[in-house]
């Protein structure tokens, strides 16, 4: 089965792909419902409900009580899903906010997004620069004609009904609350004829158009590999990118880890995409989040290390682990390792591509940047 237009357009809105202003104007958040699903001894939401403000607008209005400090034992999480048919029979959507632990959240996302509620609430406002804030207090907190704010709704994103799900957990997996906001997303949506032109290329290519159209064959090229900084952490000098046979390039080497990456040392992994191939690379908004080494051992790494099949002896983290750490210091090994493109979602666009992982010590210091340039080659079907 193809998928949707929607779908595609939904994808191009999350990886950024669309120029901006190309599907413009005009998008509003009509919000329906909140529900509260379990939790009452945490917080009671029986008394916020969603009102008419005036003809065209809904608001939240109410008071919430939180019972309990929301301290780092709780984690959040933020999932979207979409009722195409607007029946309320929804679909998860791969736009989230991964897992966090609440103090955490507070000054990577909540910061972000205050300014939504900053003037129809007493909800806490944290201050530009905010490095830690927890916990999050127990208290009464008044929502007065809340009227969300559309504009950190990407314009691709389709029209139409929408779930948002904030979990709330506990250690072991818990999920001791959940919060869901119903609402929906009207525009009208004009396109200049270059940005008309644009996403009807972008959805031929992605199989929307013609039948028998489809994208295959997704394949990661390797073309180099260096190190910025952090030679005092790792010597990573041996490490080459090879010819491997006519069409297939490997990494080959070894790097010298010296010393044990504890859970003092962050983690976060960026990409970039050079549009015109000329290593003049774009940010791009797919990211694995920063979080601590041994964080990222058990919820990243375990999931992604069948890319490197058995050609090294970087450790391995087996199915169900829910502690590794440290990352052992010593001598890893690669030898012919060709990296596994299959995780390489198969809508991302071909072309020349960095990566670039980045290691910080504690109070934000940046101490070793690892970048691994690829290409995305894939055959198409038309």
């Amino acid at each position: 089965m193809k998928p949707s237009v929607s779908t595609l357009l939904a994808f191009t809105s999350i990886l950024g792909w669309l120029p901006s202003g190309s599907c413009l104007s005009r998008v509003n958040m009509q919000m329906e419902r909140i529900e509260q699903i379990g939790g009452e001894e945490i917080a009671d939401f029986s008394k916020v409900r969603v009102r008419k403000y005036n003809r065209t607008v809904f608001a939240l209005d109410g008071t919430l009580d939180l019972h309990k400090d929301l301290d780092a034992s709780y984690e959040f999480s933020v999932r979207v899903a979409y009722s195409t048919m607007g029946n309320n029979q929804f679909n998860e959507y791969p736009m989230k906010v991964p897992r966090k632990k609440a103090c955490q959240f507070m000054v990577e996302e909540y910061a972000d997004f205050q300014y939504m509620w900053a003037n129809s609430s007493n909800l806490p406002q944290l201050a530009k620069g905010t490095k830690q804030y927890c916990p999050f207090p127990k208290g009464a907190y008044w929502l007065r004609n809340l009227v969300p704010d559309a504009s950190f709704i990407p314009p691709v994103v389709p029209a139409g009904l929408w779930r948002m799900t904030w979990e709330f957990l506990r250690p072991s997996d818990v999920v001791v609350m959940q919060l869901r906001f119903f609402y929906r997303i009207t525009k009208g949506i004009t396109m200049q004829p270059f940005a008309a032109a644009t996403v009807l290329a972008f959805i031929s290519v992605l199989g929307c158009l013609p039948p028998g159209s489809s994208s295959e064959q997704v394949r990661m090229q390797l073309e180099r590999f260096e190190q910025v900084s952090g030679v005092e952490i790792a010597d990573c000098s041996k490490l080459r990118v090879r010819k491997y046979n006519r069409t297939v390039f490997a990494l080959d080497g070894t790097i010298n880890l010296l010393v044990d990456l504890d859970s003092s040392y962050e983690v976060t992994v960026k990409v970039a995409y050079s549009s015109l191939g000329n290593n003049q690379f774009n940010e791009y908004p797919m990211k694995v989040p920063r979080k601590s080494m041994c964080e990222l051992m058990v919820d990243d790494y375990a999931d992604y290390q069948y890319i490197f099949g058995d050609s090294t002896n970087l450790p391995y983290v087996a199915e169900g682990t829910k502690e590794f750490c440290p990352f052992p210091k010593g001598e890893y090994f690669f030898k012919d390792t060709v990296l596994n493109g299959s995780f390489i979602p198969s809508v991302v666009p071909a072309g020349l591509w960095r990566m670039s992982v980045l290691f910080f010590h504690p109070s934000d210091v940046e101490v070793m940047v690892l970048r691994i340039y690829y290409r995305v080659i894939k055959g198409m079907g038309m």
